[in-house]
């Protein structure tokens, strides 16, 4: 049996990874290329850099990243998504808790229930 790895990617697709201290970063596809030792490679344009702290001098910014391509997945909104939700549900029950009602929370709800469903932004 003869297992493999099934990789759709193209140049100009916004991906997903892993990466510095397991936080997730997003990027968008720059170019692939075959490594000899390590297979197909990506270079991704980073929307937000990646920033290391200098030990006492400025911080380091790295916007591309460069790694296998089975390290990548398309890009989607669930992380975010989760986020939001979560955030929304903390509001409400922090108002349930002290017995108080906060529009804000509620909208908020409203808004992260609508972007989960589709029916929102």
């Amino acid at each position: 049996m003869n297992a493999g790895i099934s990789i759709d990617l193209r140049i100009g697709q916004h991906v997903r990874h892993r990466d510095y201290k397991g936080k997730r970063v997003t990027g968008v596809v720059h170019s692939l290329s075959v490594d000899r030792e390590q297979g197909l490679m990506v270079e991704i344009i980073l929307d937000e850099p990646i920033v290391i702290d200098g030990d006492g001098e400025r911080p380091i910014n790295i916007h591309r990243q460069y790694a296998p391509a089975h390290e990548f997945q398309p890009f989607d909104d669930r992380d975010e998504l989760i986020a939001e939700l979560r955030l929304a549900c903390e509001g409400l029950l922090s108002c349930a808790e002290t017995g108080t009602t906060s529009l804000s929370a509620i909208r908020a709800g409203q808004a992260a229930i609508a972007k989960a469903t589709g029916t929102g932004s």
